[in-house]
């Protein structure tokens, strides 16, 4: 307990920032199912470096394992386990990625993935929920999940237009399965710090209270608006990639390095 505390990463106000963005964030993916990372990474590696992108991922473990058990009774199994057996290949893939290429190549290759396939559902093109679409969905998510901690887009592009009970259920249940995919590929590739996980503890505070906020807009949404703010989400998402792949964020150096030891 003694070296959490004296992890403390910012000062109060700055820390107090971050609470607030990790509320903000998983307020958003309580509500239409998808953008806690995609929100809170770009502007917390603003804040410092130490507070994203694994923290988030660490994050969406209890995230989503609660989002699943709140809409339960709209999950589609079919369609999670398809798109989970996907993800499995897919998380293998993107921990190889992670020891081969560097940050920017990948954040440059999860952009054009996501703008290029948001760009073509906005434009009037839909993905039809089968299994091939499904699997496929679910392998893309493995990649960029492991590479960016990004992997709701690919999946949630599959739900657009879809009950927004619908689009949050099966999102959710697809995540539960593809986070632990994720986790333990970083783990595999030795790609999560102790001090990764100290944050995640220190901002786990504000995900429960987004995800508490969310309950007021749940039935507030329909399935337009749910299906633009996918669409808007997943776009913000190849943005900030590219803003981050091309040296656009330059986060604060840390003080303290990271410790792949765990001690």
């Amino acid at each position: 307990m003694d070296s959490l505390f004296a992890a403390f990463p910012v000062t109060p106000g700055l820390f107090a920032a971050a609470l607030a963005i990790t509320l903000a964030a998983a307020a958003l993916q309580g509500t239409i199912g998808v953008g806690f990372s995609v929100v809170s990474v770009p502007l917390l590696v603003l804040i410092d470096r130490r507070l994203a992108p694994v923290p988030q991922l660490l994050m969406a473990v209890p995230l989503v394992l609660l989002m699943a058990l709140r809409e339960r009774r709209a999950i589609d199994a079919k369609s999670v386990v398809r798109a989970s057996i996907g993800r499995v290949p897919g998380a293998a893939l993107g921990a190889v990625l992670l020891s081969v290429a560097s940050a920017e190549t990948l954040d440059f290759a999860v952009a054009l993935i996501v703008i290029l396939s948001a760009g073509l559902i906005g434009g009037g093109v839909r993905l039809r929920r089968r299994p091939s679409t499904e699997v496929g969905a679910g392998f893309l998510s493995g990649v960029t999940g492991v590479v960016a901690s990004m992997g709701g887009p690919p999946v949630a592009l599959l739900f657009v237009g879809e009950r927004p009970s619908v689009v949050r259920a099966n999102l959710a249940a697809i995540y539960s399965v593809g986070v632990f995919v994720s986790v333990g590929a970083r783990v595999a590739a030795d790609a999560i710090t102790w001090t990764d996980v100290t944050m995640a503890l220190w901002l786990m505070p504000g995900l429960f209270g987004g995800l508490l906020v969310s309950r007021f807009f749940v039935r507030r949404v329909n399935a337009a608006s749910v299906a633009r703010a996918v669409l808007i989400v997943c776009v913000l998402a190849g943005c900030a990639l590219v803003v981050r792949a091309a040296g656009g964020i330059s986060p604060p150096q840390s003080t303290t390095s990271h410790d792949r030891s765990g001690g």
